[in-house]
């Protein structure tokens, strides 16, 4: 297990994972009061975190801000069977330039968020969130002012596609 407080990750740039990559069965990180910033995945996904392969993530009290993606998940990605707890967080401003997810994107994966606030985060489905065959579980969230530039059926903060399972 691997834990990072109080980290500052500033202007990462990558194909994948402009900030921050997690892979493998097993593997742990646990984030603390850190922040991610202006992270960028030039090609792909996970401008600020990217977490795959049963991974295991937990964010307590971390920023992602102004992160950005070409496709999926700006702030964060998640897929493969992996799990993820996101309590007292905030994503602020990243954008998916031309997909899915602006704040947080899953797929094939567990999720619970909890006291966070995903704020004008933008996308062209799920500004704020968007999850597709996942499991997610939401309390006390706020998904506020996020914009999307498709369809008008997709405009919605949260956005839940192919079997995916929400409580709140």
């Amino acid at each position: 297990q691997v834990t990072f407080s109080g980290v500052t990750m500033r202007s990462g740039s990558s194909t994948d994972a402009g900030c921050m990559y997690v892979k493998g069965s097993g593997t742990e990180v646990t984030l603390s009061s850190s922040t991610f910033e202006a992270c960028w995945a030039r090609y792909y996904s996970g401008g600020g975190f990217f977490a795959t392969s049963y991974s295991s993530v937990r964010i307590e009290s971390s920023k992602f801000v102004s992160c950005s993606a070409t496709y999926y998940g700006a702030g964060f990605y998640m897929e493969g069977g992996s799990t993820a707890v996101v309590r007292d967080s905030l994503f602020d401003s990243c954008q998916a330039t031309d997909r899915y997810g602006g704040g947080f994107y899953v797929t094939a994966s567990t999720v619970e968020v909890s006291s966070s606030t995903f704020l004008s985060n933008s996308a062209s489905y799920g500004p704020g969130f968007y999850a597709t065959s996942s499991t997610l579980f939401v309390n006390s969230t706020r998904f506020v002012s996020s914009s999307s530039d498709a369809h008008q059926d997709s405009h919605f903060d949260m956005y839940l596609e192919t079997s995916a399972t929400v409580e709140c």
